[in-house]
């Protein structure tokens, strides 16, 4: 079933990595299930247990479903923190609304270099964004747009306050969109900082990011 699959992805294809976000999980005892099962299948296959631990905040999807993270014991974290769950966006009728669904989840946490007495510092976060449904709808076409771009932007803004202060920041996120532009609005280069062009998208966006994020998903081989 699709449990078993996660979990085995995980422990065979994944090799139980440092830190896991975790996308539409319905609360914590079943995220922590989820842990307890990886846990368990790592001793089961000869590994060391990673001994994950279940960060997960809820927050204002209408379905119970939420952004969350696996962290190795191994990793020392500092701390664990939900934002935006009360930002507001506007629509385009005029009227205000909750902007994020499923707010942005921030890990702040240190890491042990390989064969050194020293630990690193990152900041990783995890992301869910407003699915591309309806976004060319004669009627509620406008108002998908305004949020996925509103969306965007606040992601941006908050990945470049992490990194303006020095941070090490990692991005991880189901962004319900293509590494390219769609033409109505671009998630994706607005968060990496590299907004396309006001005369190529319905909805623009400002850059809000200096220096620009790297997409690790383009530096694979094709």
């Amino acid at each position: 079933n699709a449990f078993r699959f996660y979990v085995d992805r995980h422990v065979t294809v994944l090799n139980t990595p440092d830190v896991i976000g975790v996308e539409e999980m319905e609360n914590l005892a079943t995220l922590q299930a989820l842990a307890d099962k990886v846990n368990a299948d790592a001793v089961a296959a000869g590994q060391p247990s990673p001994n994950y631990q279940a960060f997960l905040v809820e927050g204002n999807d209408v379905g119970g479903i939420d952004v969350d993270l696996l962290v190795k014991g191994a990793i020392n974290v500092v701390s664990v923190q939900q934002v935006g769950k009360d930002t507001t966006f506007l629509q385009p009728d005029g009227t205000t609304a909750l902007l994020n669904d499923r707010p942005p989840l921030v890990l702040m946490a240190t890491a042990s270099q390989p064969n050194s007495d020293t630990s690193l510092p990152f900041t990783m976060v995890v992301n869910h964004l407003r699915s591309l449904l309806s976004i060319d709808d004669p009627v509620d076409g406008p108002r998908v747009r305004a949020k996925r771009a509103a969306q965007a932007e606040f992601l941006a803004n908050l990945l470049q306050a992490h990194q303006a202060a020095g941070e090490n920041v990692i991005s991880v996120c189901d962004c319900n969109a293509f590494e390219f532009s769609d033409g109505y609005v671009d998630v994706i280069g607005t968060i990496l900082g590299r907004p396309a062009p006001v005369d190529q998208v319905v909805t623009a966006s400002p850059d809000l990011v200096d220096p620009d994020f790297t997409d690790l998903v383009s530096t694979l081989p094709h």
